[in-house]
């Protein structure tokens, strides 16, 4: 990973311990300036916030944070976004987890049964937030979703209008 600094004009290498972050396919920093950090195949890195003052010279040591198999829902991370009340939701290649801003319970949305009750293959490809904190989900084959935060589930967007005609 390479961060800018700003005051020397120059990228500086920073080295994670314990272990090389694999190639990083998305991140995210959040309102606590925690780096997320979402791999193709290795899962969720969580890196603190960075030290004012980066060493120059030699690389930096950053502690990370790992999240993988049996923690989320899937080592494919393709999105990654902070709700308003700082949960961070991790868009994968088999559903959605979301972890409680203060790191103590990861909640998972796997993939729903369709109309005809097959289960969605669908890939999360986007997760954002519009202004009134609603949460929307691209997937690449089922369509846009919606969170329905008092049922806690997601909705496919024509679902979501017919129960509201109903």
């Amino acid at each position: 990973l390479d961060v800018f600094d700003a005051a020397s004009g120059a990228f500086i290498h920073v080295r994670t311990h314990p272990k090389a972050l694999p190639p990083i396919r998305t991140l995210k920093v959040d309102s606590r300036h925690r780096i997320w950090i979402g791999t193709a195949e290795d899962g969720l890195f969580r890196m603190d916030e960075l030290p004012e003052q980066l060493p120059t010279g030699s690389p930096a040591a950053i502690q990370v944070e790992q999240y993988s198999a049996g923690q989320i829902i899937d080592t494919s991370v393709s999105a990654i976004a902070e709700d308003r009340l700082g949960r961070i939701w991790v868009g994968t290649a088999a559903g959605i987890s979301r972890i409680e801003a203060d790191l103590s319970t990861i909640t998972q949305y796997p993939p729903q049964k369709n109309a005809n009750g097959i289960v969605s293959k669908a890939r999360v490809q986007d997760i954002e937030l519009d202004a009134n904190g609603t949460l929307w989900v691209a997937t690449d084959r089922e369509g846009l979703f919606v969170f329905q935060e008092n049922e806690n589930q997601f909705v496919a967007v024509g679902q979501q209008q017919d129960r509201n005609r109903s």
